[in-house]
Formats: C-alpha cells, structure tokens, sequence
C-alpha cells in the first residue's frame, strides 16, 4: 500500500467516525493527524509502523470522542449524542456501564427538573381552589397536603438532579478511562 493511500484511508476511517463532532473541529484533527502522518513518514516509517504508532482509526477516533466529552463535565443532548457514538468503541464494559450511566443521568436530571414544577402546579391549583387529585406527594397510604407537597417535591427534585450529575460524572470517567488511544498520540 503507498503512503498515500494508507492516509487516504486511515483519515476517511477516523473522519467517518467522527462525524457528530462538529465539522470545524473534525477537520482541526484530521489535519493534525495528516501532519502526523507525514512527519513519521518523513522519518521512513512505512505505512504499517505508522499505524503501529498511532493506533488504529477506531481506536484513535474513541479517543478523539472520549476527549470531546470530557472536555467540559456539564450534561448536554449534543454530549449524549457523542456517548452514543462513543458506545461503539468502548468495548464490553461500556456495553453495560455507559448506557446505564448516561440514560440515568438524562432521566434523573429531567425528572428532578421536573418534580418542583408539579408540586408548584399542585400547591397554585389548590390556592386557586382547582381540585386535582392525581396530582400528590404520596408515599405510600400517606399523602402529603399540597403546602408540604410542594416542599418534598423540591427536596425530592433537588436529589433526582444531584443523582443525575453523579451519573453524568461517572460516564465521563468511565469514557476517559477508555479514551487512551489519543494520550498515545500525545506521548
């Protein structure tokens, strides 16, 4: 194979891969690893020994991704999105460990977004003297009034968000525990 068409082919595999980073940032790294690419071959490596340093374009293009998850701790649907590309290429373990992290996250955080909302809806229909009885704070046979509603409901919130970070945290460790293969490139 000529050095051409090993970069030809290794960058499309790693830009393919790629594909829900933005395309600015995908051509940032595309460029960088073409540069790479042409210093180890300026030094006489062949083409196989360049992959042999870089490490396959799956690989490569896992850490890539794991980066840009990890880059900002913060929950966003975009950042769930490259979970799931990320899912691909994190091997057995992340067949259990992401999806569980990042789905309980997003329903944690929608759900403690949530809870307050309801019980603030609960306790204004009740001021303003609209019945809803499928609106409660129940535990069990014991149902809280809607003053007291609102309050649990808030605390309540308040943990389904805090538990929803936690796991938001745990997947992006978990994915920088995986994403190796760029630090390779790095080293």
């Amino acid at each position: 194979m000529t050095m051409n068409n090993f970069m030809e082919k290794y960058l499309g595999e790693v830009d393919r891969r790629l594909r829900r980073l933005p395309v600015a940032e995908r051509v940032d790294i595309v460029n960088e690893l073409k540069s790479e690419i042409a210093e180890l071959a300026a030094e006489g490596l062949s083409p196989s020994e360049i992959e042999a340093r870089l490490g396959n374009a799956k690989e490569l293009a896992a850490g890539y991704l794991g980066d840009a998850i990890a880059k900002s701790p913060r929950f966003s649907w975009r950042k769930l999105g490259l979970v799931a590309a990320f899912y691909s290429y994190a091997g057995l373990g992340g067949i259990i460990i992401l999806p569980v992290t990042s789905i309980c996250a997003a329903a944690f955080l929608l759900c403690g977004a949530v809870c307050p909302i309801i019980g603030a809806v609960n306790l204004v229909c009740e001021l303003a003297g609209i019945d809803l009885p499928w609106v409660m704070f129940q535990i069990g046979g014991w149902t809280a009034g809607p003053a007291l509603g609102f309050v649990l409901a808030t605390v309540t919130g308040a943990v389904l968000i805090a538990l929803g970070i936690a796991c938001w945290k745990a997947t992006v460790a978990f994915i920088k525990s995986v994403s190796g293969a760029k630090k390779k490139l790095e080293g």
